[in-house]
């Protein structure tokens, strides 16, 4: 993470701007040595509010660990399997 200073970020604003856009870079942006402010691309924007949302459906948690249980234990799907659920209208018991 790149950290600036106010003064800094508005004499270099457009240039700041670029490398947030272009290498997905998150800037700190300081008052008085301490941080004021946080500046991140709209893509970057857009996969934390994704991601925020995801964290408040019911559930969601226990069926992350549900999954990464399921993947240490090998209980996976190939993609042949997967395929083949799908085109059965998915039906309430997977493989």
């Amino acid at each position: 993470m790149l950290t600036l200073s106010l003064s800094e970020t508005k004499d270099r604003l457009s240039a700041v701007i670029d490398d947030v856009e272009d290498r997905q870079e998150l800037v700190a942006i300081t008052r008085n040595g301490r941080p004021a402010a946080y500046l991140m691309s709209a893509e970057q924007l857009a996969e934390l509010e994704d991601t925020a949302f995801w964290l408040t459906v019911p559930g969601i948690q226990e069926s992350l660990a549900d999954s990464r249980q399921a993947v240490r234990d090998e209980h996976t799907l190939s993609t042949a399997e997967v395929l083949q659920w799908v085109s059965d209208g998915m039906p309430d018991k997977a493989i």
